[in-house]
């Protein structure tokens, strides 16, 4: 036999030497590893995952869940800080501050003891006074007390008045605007038959318009309205 017969070839790195045993075949898995199996062990091949696919109106609806939200969030803060949103319809005003409306209160409740609670707050163009007055105050005084609350919360304003008015241009008209119009409720504690009463008085003009709750001759109280 020749020399080249005889010669077998080797690895020099001993760690890599492959000895393949007899009635073995080699396999390659996913670590790049080689192991020996038994030609008689079945190999079963795993079959591919199938992925899941996302359906997307989960998706959408989530996405609009969380718009609508943002929205009422932000709608709550600006109505909570700013009061109600009224657009260019507020535009021209002349503010009313905090610090006038209390005035107005406390003069109120100085003057008048049939006075058991005021509120005073503004909302665009409408000045809401809601008072409540103890028992047994008539419809006649409790009517008057509003009035004089108007005037009051006038001249803590500090504004001067109107030309043949009795008001300032806070309840006229101011750069041929109309400024505020005043809506009352007038309760009694002891929930009296004339009770609640509801009051205006529009901007620029000095009249007061009272309805009772419960009107007994409503030609006659027509008749005067008129007036």
């Amino acid at each position: 036999m020749s020399n080249l017969a005889q010669k077998h070839f080797n690895f020099d790195d001993e760690d890599v030497k492959i000895k393949k045993p007899s009635g073995h075949k080699a396999s390659l898995d996913e670590t790049q590893e080689f192991h020996f199996k038994d030609e008689d062990d079945v190999v079963t091949a795993k079959k591919p995952s199938k992925k899941r696919k996302l359906k997307k109106w989960p998706i959408v609806l989530g996405v609009l869940i969380i718009v609508a939200i943002i929205g009422i969030v932000s709608v709550y803060n600006m109505t909570k800080e700013d009061g109600p949103v009224y657009g260019d319809r507020c535009a021209g005003l002349l503010p009313i501050t905090q610090n006038v409306k209390t005035a107005a209160i406390d003069a109120v409740k100085k003057d008048h003891n049939s006075v058991k609670s005021i509120n005073i707050e503004t909302a665009c163009r409408t000045v809401k006074i809601d008072i409540v007055y103890v028992s047994g105050t008539s419809a006649r005084v409790a009517e008057s007390i509003a009035q004089d609350a108007a005037k009051k919360l006038d001249d803590a304003g500090g504004r001067p008045k109107a030309n043949k008015s009795a008001f300032s241009d806070l309840f006229g008209t101011y750069n041929d605007q109309n400024q505020y119009e005043i809506n009352f409720y007038l309760t009694a504690e002891d929930n009296a038959a004339d009770y609640p009463i509801y009051g205006t008085k529009k901007a620029g003009n000095d009249n007061f318009n009272f309805t009772l709750a419960s009107v007994r001759d409503q030609a006659t109280y027509n008749k005067v309205n008129k007036k």
